[in-house]
């Protein structure tokens, strides 16, 4: 016999006496891989419910705008002060976050 098929002593019992359960095992807890076709029926249906919940979230901040658009036309209609405090309290809190957000960047870049 050559050295490559000879085996060694405690290969061949564990050939003759352990192999074939130590496969038995390897499949009963080995979970079985999907097929491609499933994986992309998975993607299918996510794809579909994204899409689903993306018109849902576009419907409701079409609707939030519209219900903002018509009462600041209200409040315009109807008491300009009121309009005018209105949109400078939301020019202050954009200004502010803005602020926020870029002021840092702008204060470490600077080195003066």
């Amino acid at each position: 016999m050559s050295d490559k098929t000879r085996k060694e002593p405690d290969q061949q019992w564990f050939d003759d006496n352990m192999r074939k359960p130590a496969e038995q095992m390897d499949k009963l807890f080995e979970p079985a891989a999907p097929g491609l076709a499933q994986f992309e029926r998975m993607v299918l249906e996510h794809r579909k419910t994204v899409k689903k919940k993306q018109w849902r979230d576009i419907g409701l901040l079409w609707l939030a705008g519209c219900f903002i658009f018509s009462f600041m036309m209200w409040l315009a209609d109807r008491h300009l002060a009121w309009f005018i405090a209105g949109q400078l309290t939301v020019a202050a809190g954009a200004l502010a976050t803005v602020g926020m957000k870029f002021g840092r960047r702008l204060r470490r870049g600077w080195k003066g």
